[in-house]
């Protein structure tokens, strides 16, 4: 079985919702490396990857385990709970990240990039193309994966790029490693 990765919704003890901290680029053309092409980049960065947020965020508080994009990030925590599925097909990028050095113990992120995307089955799923292409811009109402999907345990979703899919063998991995930021919904059930 496999799911489309994603956070848990937040809400404070009033149940009003809130939202988790938004980590983006210090340099914006770092945004427009092809974090979402499933494809090895053709060269690594030099330097620690320079990013930031803003702790005074009124509307947020939660800090993700995974976040899709502008760049996509992984705590340390969810990086040992994939490491220890064997996955192979993820490329790590050490971060640095301002504004974290006023927690006290703000979690150590890596930037990912997944190798590795899966075209959405086009005769079983339903798809509204925009601006005349599936590519990285439909709207998904039923995902059906193509058999070949079940080779690897993390891909990309080419028609959704930000759209990361992984196998039962990790969500049973991170929960055994009690992450409670991501949730895992079965593919029947996502809609993007």
């Amino acid at each position: 079985m496999h799911y489309v990765l994603d956070l848990h919704e937040l809400v404070d003890e009033n149940d009003e919702p809130y939202s988790y901290f938004q980590f983006d680029p210090i340099d914006p053309e770092l945004g427009e490396w092809p974090w979402f092409d499933g494809e090895r980049f053709k060269s690594f960065p030099s330097e620690v990857l320079q990013l930031k947020f803003d702790p005074d965020d009124e509307f947020a508080g939660g800090i993700p385990d995974y976040q899709a994009s502008p760049i996509p990030l992984v705590s340390a925590r969810l990086r040992k709970a994939l490491d220890r599925c064997g996955i192979t097909n993820i490329e790590y990028y050490e971060t640095k990240i301002e504004g974290a050095e006023v927690f006290e113990d703000f979690p150590v992120f890596f930037a990912i990039n997944v190798i590795g995307a899966v075209n959405a089955d086009a005769n079983a799923s339903k798809m509204t193309p925009t601006l005349g292409t599936t590519r990285m811009a439909a709207s998904i109402d039923k995902l059906v994966l193509p058999k070949e999907a079940s080779r690897e345990k993390i891909f990309r979703l080419v028609e959704h790029g930000v759209t990361l899919i992984v196998d039962d063998t990790v969500r049973r991995s991170c929960e055994a490693a009690e992450i409670d930021t991501l949730r895992f919904i079965p593919t029947d059930k996502w809609k993007s």
